[in-house]
C-alpha cells in the first residue's frame, strides 16, 4: 500500500525524536519537522503547471538549508555524490518500466539499494542521510522531466516517499549503530589502558 512506509516510519521517528532524544533545541526542531513533513505529503501546489507535493518542498528546504552550512570550496564533492545518487535511482525506475520482470521483488526495495550502494561507498557520518535524501529529490524532479510526455504524475507521490524513508531510515540506523559500537569500543579500550591499582599495605616489620 502506497504510503505505508514513510507514516509508519514517521512516525517512529517522532517518537524516538520526542521521547528519547534530550530535551535540546535539535529535539524541538526535529519533531516539528517530521510532523509538518507528515501533514504536507497529501497537499499539492501547481509549480508552471507541474503537481508537486508540498512535503516535498518541504524536504528540499531542510536538505539546502543543511547544505548552506558547508563552505563554497567543500560543496563540490556533495553536488557529485548527491548527482550519482539521482542517476542510479533514474536508472532503476527506467529498468522497471522497461523490464517489468525484475518486480518480482518489491518494487519499493529495488528502488532503494542503487542509492543506498552509491551513498555508503561515496559518503560516511551524519552527513550521508541528507546527501542521500537530497539525491533522491533530485532523482524525482528528473526522473519527471524525462517523462514528461510519457505520465503525468506528481512530484512527491507516496510511492516516492516510501523509497525515501526506507533508504534515509536505513542510512540513519546504520550511523547510529557504528556511533554505539565505537563508542563501546572506546570504553573498552579506555578500561584496558587503565593502571593496576597498587595497594596501599605499610608493612608492620619494617
Amino acid at each position: 500500500m502506497s504510503g505505508f512506509f514513510i507514516y509508519w516510519l514517521g512516525w517512529l521517528a517522532w517518537i524516538v525524536c520526542t521521547f528519547l532524544m534530550k530535551k535540546t533545541e535539535l529535539r524541538a526542531i526535529c519533531g516539528f519537522t517530521i510532523l509538518a513533513l507528515l501533514l504536507f505529503i497529501p497537499l499539492k501546489v501547481q509549480l508552471g503547471g507541474v503537481s508537486v507535493s508540498l512535503g516535498f518542498l518541504l524536504c528540499l528546504f531542510v536538505s539546502y538549508f543543511y547544505l548552506g552550512k558547508f563552505p563554497w570550496k567543500r560543496l563540490f564533492y556533495p553536488i557529485f555524490t548527491t548527482s550519482c545518487i539521482a542517476i542510479s535511482y533514474i536508472c532503476m525506475n527506467e529498468l522497471i518500466r522497461i523490464d517489468p520482470v525484475v518486480l518480482i521483488f518489491d518494487r519499493n526495495i529495488l528502488l532503494t539499494i542503487p542509492p543506498l550502494l552509491v551513498a555508503f561507498f561515496l559518503t560516511r557520518g551524519v552527513s550521508r542521510s541528507i546527501i542521500l535524501a537530497l539525491g533522491l529529490l533530485h532523482g524525482e524532479v528528473l526522473l519527471h522531466l524525462y517523462r514528461s510526455n510519457l505520465t503525468e504524475a506528481v512530484i512527491g507521490s507516496y510511492e516516492f516517499f516510501d523509497v525515501l524513508a526506507i533508504t534515509v531510515t536505513v542510512s540513519s540506523c546504520y550511523w547510529i549503530f557504528s556511533q554505539v559500537i565505537r563508542n563501546w569500543g572506546k570504553r573498552q579500550k579506555a578500561k584496558a589502558n587503565l593502571p593496576l591499582s597498587i595497594p596501599n599495605r605499610i608493612d608492620k616489620h619494617a
